[in-house]
């Protein structure tokens, strides 16, 4: 599915590259720019952040607020859905649904009154921000060090639509179900390496998952509530 569509000027190249990785996922894409080509001035990135977030937001406002309500957001990426997956079925666009309620959740990191529960433009510049440095989040989840070098990659691009598409976990919850993989694999009559492997791939995707999604917090704390 093509999470994040746009279509309009820079937005309209964002919507084209999120397809091609949706639809054509085994094949290496080029990253996606957010710098102009050569240029690595942060004051430059951080003007063509705000840019691609504004265009972003244009794309699903629509009445004027300068926000993104959930109904606005379902809407629009639902009709891209549509749009590109012409065999979609009511199983499938149930799921879209869910996934879709999912990523707007972990992205409305800032649920105070002003925003009124909205995505605004603050969480939508934290979102390309921290797309960019998803993988440091799963290499060095303790270090909160962001490799930003403007450039969007397949894997970043995926890392983090995949764990945003996951229900918002905490640190409680990611415990529990790490407890509950452990008892039902150890349950099974399997060989000892077997087990081992299943748990590793299970527990491997959850700690992802939260380390991802804390990333998003934490980079939303240092570097975009204070933006006015």
């Amino acid at each position: 599915m093509a999470i994040f569509g746009l279509g309009n000027n820079k937005a309209d190249d964002w919507q084209n590259w999120t397809i091609s990785v949706a639809k054509n996922p085994s094949e290496k894409q080029d990253d996606f720019r957010i710098n102009p080509k050569g240029n690595t001035d942060i004051e430059v990135f951080n003007k063509k952040l705000e840019e691609i977030s504004d265009e972003y937001i244009k794309q699903y406002d629509t009445n004027g607020d300068n926000k993104i309500s959930y109904e606005e957001f379902e809407v629009y990426e639902l009709k891209q859905l549509k749009e590109n997956q012409s065999d979609i079925d009511g199983s499938l666009l149930e799921k879209a649904k869910t996934n879709l309620k999912n990523l707007y959740n972990n992205l409305n990191v800032d649920n105070d009154n002003e925003s009124e529960n909205q995505l605004d433009k603050r969480e939508i510049m934290n979102m390309f921000h921290t797309m960019d440095g998803s993988n440091d989040a799963i290499l060095n989840p303790d270090e909160r060090q962001m490799h930003i070098d403007g450039l969007i990659s397949q894997d970043e691009y995926t890392n983090l639509t995949e764990a945003l598409s996951e229900e918002p976990l905490s640190a409680q919850e990611a415990s529990k179900m790490i407890d509950a993989i452990d008892k039902t694999v150890d349950e099974k009559n399997l060989p000892e390496g077997k087990k081992f492997l299943i748990k590793n791939e299970m527990l491997n995707s959850i700690i992802k998952t939260f380390s991802i999604q804390n990333f998003l917090k934490a980079n939303y704390e240092a570097n975009f509530k204070n933006i006015k």
